[in-house]
């Protein structure tokens, strides 16, 4: 069963959106440690993770997508910095917040997520 949070995101994705997939570029390992890097500087005990294809290693959008795990009594004491390192999110949620933006030529997704 989908959360209503999935649901809102599936319903925003238009029926004639077209995407390319890119050959895997390995700069991308690096651009994603360096961000995390930057983020586990502020908060070490934050798990965040290198997720989707360019952390597999294989074809996809050319952006790179990471997520920072909390618990729910946890997540607004994060978001405060991370606003601070990242900009302001493109949505804030009670239980996950996101922000976008590039990277050198590579589109960043970060979620703080609970």
């Amino acid at each position: 069963m989908l959360t209503k949070d999935e649901l809102d995101f599936l319903n925003k994705i238009l029926a004639d959106k077209k995407i390319h997939i890119y050959p895997f570029d390995p700069r991308v390992t690096g651009i994603a440690g360096e961000l995390i890097q930057s983020i586990n500087g502020i908060y070490p005990d934050l798990e965040v993770k290198h997720m989707g294809a360019s952390a597999l290693g294989i074809s996809g959008q050319n952006d790179i997508d990471i997520y920072a795990f909390s618990d729910l009594k946890n997540f607004d004491k994060f978001f405060p910095s991370l606003t601070k390192l990242l900009g302001e999110p493109l949505h804030k949620h009670e239980t996950f917040c996101e922000w976008k933006f590039k990277k050198e030529e590579f589109d960043i997704e970060f979620y703080l997520t609970c």
